[in-house]
């Protein structure tokens, strides 16, 4: 590595990183569904989309925007919010069954205060600020 260029070493050292980072997502427990609930999740989720017909990657965007919309309306802490968020989106099969770290729980929550402290500052762009947090959340639970 002595002959590398410094920029080369950089490059190195964070695929490396990254490398380590998904080993220890993997080592972490995984958010689970039962599957007779994942199943009508799906069904539903599927009829939704049918009725609301949206290009195919965007469906997920989709379900998660609807998903805080609703989320929204009732107050609770960004925790359970990212924890219901989530749960829903294995359920519906947006995302796979036991493969979403438990700790992605925190990356969503974080993303969720952000953008709840935004709509509390300034309320008129709702809609907006919560499409920005859905494509975040998704960007966020799909690397």
């Amino acid at each position: 590595m002595e002959n590398l260029t410094s920029a080369a070493q950089e490059l190195i050292a964070a695929v490396e990183k990254n490398y380590q980072e998904k080993l220890s997502w993997e080592s972490q427990p995984k958010i689970h569904s039962r599957e007779t609930i994942s199943f009508f999740a799906f069904l539903y989720e599927r009829l939704r989309n049918f009725v609301d017909y949206q290009e195919e990657h965007l469906l997920r965007r989709r379900a998660i925007t609807r998903a805080l919309n609703r989320r929204f309306l009732f107050p609770q802490p960004a925790e359970n919010t990212a924890r219901g968020l989530i749960l829903e989106l294995v359920r519906a099969r947006y995302l796979p069954n036991n493969t979403i770290p438990q700790a992605k729980i925190l990356t969503c929550t974080k993303i969720i205060e952000k953008y709840l402290n935004l709509i509390r500052t300034i309320p008129d762009l709702r809609d907006l600020l919560i499409s920005f947090a859905a494509r975040e959340i998704e960007e966020s639970l799909t690397l």
